[in-house]
């Protein structure tokens, strides 16, 4: 009982680490609003994930070292470590961020295995490489996130148990471990996406148009401050146009609103395309009723 209790409270105080190593991470990837995090992200998210797996690793060390203890609550600290390279495998989709994990998950078998054993770390490399390939789908899909990271976590598991042999692991409590990690990974992983969708379509609903999907007249106001005060700052050149539809209270009169919009949707679909035909860079905006804007940016 004295066991269970202390397994349990081992990985409570670390599921806590765990949530704040979430949070940070999406902190970093999503609502910085620091310039210098912004710019040095994924620098800041693979030291972020280094840090993590050195600090449950070390934990696991002195926990298997304290002879007062021979239950495997080191195993505890392995299920977090994985869960962390999972989760940075889910949620950064970068081929630096994916060298960074085979290059460390590489020095934890060598260092497990003194080199042998090579067709587990293979067979580890290959389930790394689908989880970053596949990482959309499993954000996805719940029953395939929780079967790919106990293919994931199998390899690994049959490492340490080659290595630390004789230590009472007590595989029904780290399968079961494993799983309501993955599980709260779920939680918190959703609730923050929900969250960054939320603002995010709020964001969109109040600079975009929702009949034509063309920069509202906000937007506009804010592209032309900023691209006066570059103008000011630097010398950048800008070009503006404004116009509007030609007799579109008769087509309204005559026809209905519904066909006055057919006809906005279409006018803003031909801008659009016209455009990006254009050799400077452009933005098109609805600024009125039927009026239009098109800002065109850094002119030569």
């Amino acid at each position: 009982m004295i066991t269970l209790g202390l397994r349990l409270m081992t990985m409570l105080t670390n599921l806590i680490v765990l949530i704040s190593f979430v949070w940070l991470y999406h902190w970093i990837q999503d609502e910085a609003k620091l310039v210098w995090v912004r710019r040095y992200a994924l620098i800041l998210t693979v030291g972020l994930t280094y840090l993590s797996l050195i600090f449950f690793h070390t934990d696991s060390l002195l926990n298997i070292a304290n002879e007062g203890h021979p239950a495997g609550y080191g195993w505890t600290f392995l299920n977090f470590q994985i869960i962390t390279i999972y989760y940075a495998l889910l949620t950064t989709h970068s081929r630096a961020m994916l060298t960074a994990l085979l290059a460390i998950v590489g020095c934890w078998f060598v260092w497990m295995t003194q080199g042998g054993e090579l067709w587990l770390i293979g067979l580890t490399f290959c389930m790394i490489g689908v989880i970053h390939h596949y990482a959309a789908a499993l954000n996805v899909h719940q029953a395939l996130y929780y079967a790919v990271g106990l293919l994931f976590a199998a390899p690994i598991f049959l490492v340490n148990s080659q290595k630390l042999a004789g230590i009472d692991v007590g595989w029904p409590f780290q399968i079961v471990g494993f799983m309501a990690l993955e599980l709260a990974l779920w939680l918190v992983n959703s609730h923050l996406a929900a969250k960054v969708q939320h603002e995010q379509r709020l964001k969109r609903e109040a600079t975009i148009d929702s009949l034509t999907q063309l920069a509202n007249f906000g937007c506009f106001d804010r592209d032309l401050h900023a691209a006066f005060d570059r103008y000011q700052t630097n010398g950048e050149l800008y070009a503006l146009y404004t116009f509007d539809i030609d007799h579109f209270k008769r087509i309204n009169d005559r026809f209905g609103h519904l066909a006055g919009n057919e006809v906005l949707r279409v006018v803003s679909t031909h801008l659009t395309h016209w455009t990006k035909s254009l050799e400077y860079p452009a933005k098109v905006y609805r600024t009125g009723g039927e009026e239009f804007s098109i800002l065109l940016f850094n002119i030569v």
